[in-house]
């Protein structure tokens, strides 16, 4: 069975979130559960509303 990692990085995931993730507006989102590692999980969560960029898209957590 293959060893499970972050999403956004190579780092063993802490927690499984929902998110949505969108290019350039907050309104037009993709909603997903992806699991992050710790270090990911709390930029997302510092960021709140405004989200974070990664590898061309802007995350945050929750889909609301």
């Amino acid at each position: 069975m293959p060893l499970s990692k972050c999403e956004l990085c190579s780092s063993q995931p802490l927690r499984e979130v929902a998110i949505p993730r969108w290019v350039s507006d907050p309104s037009d989102v993709e909603r997903l559960t992806i699991e992050v590692c710790a270090k990911h999980y709390q930029r997302l969560n510092k960021a709140g509303n405004k989200g974070v960029k990664q590898r061309g898209y802007y995350y945050r957590i929750g889909f609301w």
